[in-house]
């Protein structure tokens, strides 16, 4: 039906075009030979001009109606992806997952090392800007937390590295297109490792990430993710996680709303 829409349109503007060709050397050959006839095609004129122009635009509207439709919806009702004085943004967890990370230069493909990683959607239905922060627990026996280390700034683990044109400043915040789900690092451990290492924009300083600030010990963690960004949004996880020691990955991984 759009094929033959298009087909149908692109006759009508031709015939159009052709209309004000004809309408235009007929005046000129007026005005130069018959002054009374040009006269004549003056007051005719407008009647054929009208006829032309009705033509193109109901052209133009078989071709461009919906792009039509959707532009002026937009002028009287607004930009639907910007984001409303007063809607919320809302976010949601996607995963809660780990990836064993090899690289496809290493013709064995050999296990470089495990990583834990939060995977984040935006459900709003704008762009919004958000930054992470984390705060580790080791789990004692008895269920009790006992606090670790905690760091303002997480990695996105899709987002650039840190470089003298991607200040830390920057690639802190993750923008988010509606719809959009993102990679949130959260911990990183070398198959020989005991322990695991906190993974943000600071473990790069270290060509194996393996930051001594960033050492978290202990078998069984929590870790707490706090979002905030667009429109005042605020909101906490509780990530859980066992780290058996050395030569096991990451196991009994969970998130849970604070």
């Amino acid at each position: 039906m759009r094929a033959l829409r298009m087909v149908l349109a692109t006759l009508l503007g031709i015939w159009g075009v052709i209309r004000i060709i004809v309408d235009l050397l007929e005046s000129v050959q007026a005005t130069a030979k018959y002054a009374h006839s040009a006269y004549i095609s003056a007051i005719a004129a407008p009647q054929s001009e009208v006829l032309t122009v009705a033509v193109l635009i109901v052209g133009a509207t078989l071709l461009y109606g919906e792009e039509i439709r959707t532009a002026t919806t937009r002028l009287w009702h607004g930009d639907e992806k910007k984001q409303s004085k007063t809607t919320p943004a809302t976010m949601s967890v996607y995963e809660f997952r780990m990836d064993p990370v090899r690289y496809k230069t290493d013709p064995d493909g050999m296990l470089r090392w495990y990583s834990l990683k939060l995977l984040l959607t935006n459900d709003s239905a704008f762009d919004i800007d958000m930054g992470a922060s984390f705060r580790f627990y080791r789990i004692e026996n008895d269920g009790s937390l006992t606090f670790l280390r905690k760091f303002e700034h997480g990695r996105w683990a899709d987002g650039k590295y840190e470089s003298p044109t991607s200040p830390q400043a920057e690639i802190n915040i993750a923008h988010f297109i509606s719809g959009q789900t993102r990679k949130l690092d959260v911990v990183m451990k070398y198959p020989d490792d005991q322990e695991c290492y906190a993974a943000n924009n600071d473990s790069t300083h270290v060509s194996d990430w393996r930051l001594s600030q960033n050492e978290i010990k202990g078998r069984s963690i929590a870790a707490d993710v706090r979002l905030q960004g667009t429109g005042g949004f605020d909101r906490s996880w509780r990530l859980t996680f066992d780290n058996p020691g050395k030569g096991q990955p990451f196991s009994n991984y969970k998130y849970s709303p604070i």
